[in-house]
């Protein structure tokens, strides 16, 4: 099936123009005055995870654990207020975050009894149209800043994830196909399985950078290559101009440009485009790890500085 293009993300109208409402606080409980049990039910079947959301939850755990995040657990409140919401858009034929009943998406979490958390909380929503996979889907929202924003916030904890068939056209289009919605909270499930234990943090950082000089041409191509001793290392390569090579091996004004954000790929292929003195860098940190206290890495800089001509 074609795959839909069309993705919402959630917006806040503001004074200065629109802004995206990556996480948001839902309505007080006092506002609570329609129950999951009137607007919310769902039949029980349909809130079990089939084979294609859970391999969007695969993909989405997978892609967290590479940038330091805990994995989400299915959290049963979240997938029923998720499936009423696929549901009640397959079966009336639109697509927007505000349901039929009129409820802005935090309205309908509160009265679905989605759970505060036991505190200060954060909720969230992604929708989509059309996408038959949960791989389709996740690389849709992934491209999406809003929605991979949400996807990578880490303050959430559960999740609740929806895939619904729809017999008319779907979200505007002439042919019939899916709706998704994924809700998000802050709220640990009591009895869900733990979040991965964070793994050891890396040691022994080294770079290599192939051929193997310190001085090199422009437009020419050189690997960059580090290694760390670690379960699951990934890592984060960077490139940064300096004026003098005199500055010394760090100067906090060199402007750095990320070349490979987190991923288990130990290289990257660099091609200066000017002539320069460049240092080229890696972070790195244990996938299965939360990301360290200083939100970078774990085990430090490692420096290689390159004069090209």
């Amino acid at each position: 099936m074609k795959l839909l293009a069309r993705i919402r993300h959630i917006a806040l109208g503001a004074a200065t123009g629109l802004a995206i409402l990556l996480v948001a606080s839902a309505m007080p409980a006092s506002v609570r005055t329609v129950h999951a049990a009137q607007n919310c039910d769902t039949p029980a079947a349909d809130q079990t995870q089939d084979p294609t959301e859970q391999s969007f939850l695969t993909e989405i755990n997978k892609y967290r654990g590479q940038n330091g995040l805990v994995p989400l657990s299915i959290n049963p409140t979240l997938t029923r207020a998720a499936t009423w919401m696929a549901q009640d858009m397959a079966s009336y034929n639109y697509f927007n975050h505000t349901d039929r009943l009129g409820r802005q998406w935090d309205q309908r979490l509160a009265q679905c009894d989605v759970s505060n958390g036991g505190g200060a909380y954060f909720w969230s929503e992604n929708i989509a149209a059309w996408y038959d996979t949960g791989p389709a889907v996740f690389d849709g929202w992934k491209n999406s800043p809003g929605h991979n924003a949400n996807m990578l916030n880490g303050n959430f904890q559960s999740i609740g994830i929806a895939r619904v068939a729809s017999t008319l056209p779907t979200a505007g289009m002439t042919t019939p196909g899916f709706y998704w919605v994924t809700d998000f909270s802050n709220e640990v499930v009591q009895g869900a399985p733990p979040p991965a234990a964070p793994g050891t943090p890396c040691t022994s950082p080294t770079i290599d950078v192939r051929p193997s000089t310190n001085i090199g041409n422009v437009g020419s191509s050189f690997q960059v290559i580090g290694t760390a001793v670690c379960s699951q290392p990934v890592f984060q390569f960077w490139v940064g101009g300096v004026v003098s090579p005199a500055v010394g091996l760090y100067d906090p004004s060199i402007i750095w440009q990320p070349m490979q954000l987190y991923s288990s790929n130990n290289s990257f292929t660099w091609r200066p485009q000017a002539g320069g003195y460049y240092y080229v860098t890696f972070w790195v940190k244990n996938a299965a790890g939360p990301v360290p206290a200083n939100g970078m890495f774990d085990t430090g800089l490692q420096l290689n500085l390159m004069s090209i001509q």
